[in-house]
């Protein structure tokens, strides 16, 4: 068991030493007898002000790391759903695409379990990102949902950013005007010139700190935001190329088929016997006047054949028209279905892109306030040293007003024993 050296006796001759003429001293007696005729309550107020104070800078400290938190789990998420947004591939089901109800049940347990571990609380982003950790292949549905996700946090992460610098305004409004009542006229005359001076400074070092956060945070969100344009970007470009391809492919198949029909049409014509294998789909085709035969005497070549003046039409069973119709339909089906997907990516893009000029605007707003911050503390660095320099100069003319004043007394003296001499 090792005993604790007292070393009170050489505490207080080092300080005497340091402070002979007890100055310092005196100043720590009068604001101790000042706060006891403050009373209790005065300090009571008082540490209740700092508690407070104290919450409140925590609580905002908190509420950025959450923040910048959620942020880099939005771009961690992005980066790892990246691949299977932009993979636009004929094979994408629901059953290989979505995430089984066991696989749900387990990554909540591992939430639970992190949320237990951890020290902090977890956001509603990590559980929200967290069901998309395993997935391969997303469908049209779970791209919109993706996107929609996407949208929510990145405008509920601004919105708390500007509840962020609006606390600050209030702080600084508040610290500006709390010189105004007892209590703070109390603590005021109670601290000397330095201390006072060493706080704005101190309110000034906070705001700018403070500016630099939500500055920080504004680039993070900007940054998330346009990973999620440019995905989209990329998804609206692959869906516009694969109907390109489509409409070639289905215009390419559709002008053979014609092709092939023409000669079957052509050869029954002159054989006097109908098309081979009937006549298959030429949708997407225009008008060819070649398939009418038209003669010069308009006369047929009878009612079963196909001859000059006959119409196509004619020639096709009702089955072959209904296949025609059916195949019409899908295409257009597919095609309007493309088109509303080529709609909705070009809406999402364009609120990601008001999402990007309201942070464009906002990050010109701290980039304001910064360059005012740092005019404040250039303007407040002169003043401090032009005070310093008039109080090195009071101190100047004090000192040699002390010397006159002490020559006119000795003067003085040598005077008046000059005259008691003489009498």
């Amino acid at each position: 068991m090792t005993v604790a050296n007292n070393h009170t006796k050489e505490f207080h001759a080092l300080v005497s030493k340091a402070d002979p003429n007890g100055a310092n001293a005196a100043k720590w007696a009068a604001a101790r007898a000042q706060a006891k005729r403050g009373g209790p309550r005065a300090t009571q107020e008082q540490q209740m002000a700092l508690r407070k104070r104290r919450t409140g800078e925590e609580a905002w400290i908190n509420e950025a790391l959450s923040i910048e938190s959620t942020t880099r789990q939005l771009l961690r998420f992005l980066a790892a759903i990246r691949r299977p947004y932009l993979s636009l591939s004929g094979k994408q089901t629901i059953a290989a695409s979505s995430v089984t109800l066991q696989e749900e049940a387990q990554l909540r347990n591992e939430n639970d379990a992190e949320t237990r571990n951890s020290s902090q609380p977890q956001d509603d982003a990590a559980n929200l990102f967290a069901r998309w950790r395993k997935i391969k292949q997303l469908t049209d549905a779970e791209r919109d949902e993706v996107d929609l996700q996407t949208r929510l946090v990145v405008k509920k992460c601004i919105e708390r950013v500007q509840e962020l610098e609006k606390a600050e305004e209030i702080r600084q409004r508040t610290s500006h005007t709390a010189g105004t009542s007892a209590l703070s006229l109390l603590v005021r005359l109670s601290s000397s010139a330095s201390s006072s001076s060493s706080s704005v400074a101190a309110s000034e070092q906070l705001a700018a700190h403070r500016s630099a956060i939500t500055s920080y945070l504004s680039r993070m969100l900007a940054e998330a935001s346009n990973r999620a344009r440019d995905v989209q970007e990329r998804r609206l470009t692959e869906v516009k190329r694969l109907q390109r391809t489509r409409m070639g492919a289905s215009s390419a198949s559709s002008s053979a088929q014609a092709r092939t029909q023409q000669a079957q049409i052509a050869e029954s014509a002159r054989t006097g016997a109908a098309p081979k294998g009937g006549i298959k789909g030429t949708i997407g085709t225009a008008y060819d006047p070649s398939l009418h035969f038209a003669d010069s005497d308009g006369s047929g070549v009878g009612d079963q054949g196909v001859g000059p003046g006959t119409d196509v039409l004619k020639t096709l069973s009702p089955e072959q028209i209904q296949l025609f119709e059916s195949e019409e339909s899908a295409l257009l089906n597919s095609l309007q279905a493309d088109l509303a997907a080529v709609l909705a990516a070009e809406r999402k893009i364009s609120d990601i892109s008001e999402l990007q000029t309201t942070l464009i605007q906002h990050l010109g707003e701290q980039n304001e306030k910064m360059n005012t911050l740092v005019g404040e503390a250039v303007d407040f660095t002169a003043q401090v040293s032009k005070g310093n320099q008039q109080l090195q100069k009071a101190k100047e003319r004090n000192r040699e007003a002390n010397k006159f004043l002490s020559i006119f007394l000795v003067g003085s003296g040598l005077c008046l024993l000059f005259l008691h001499w003489i009498d």
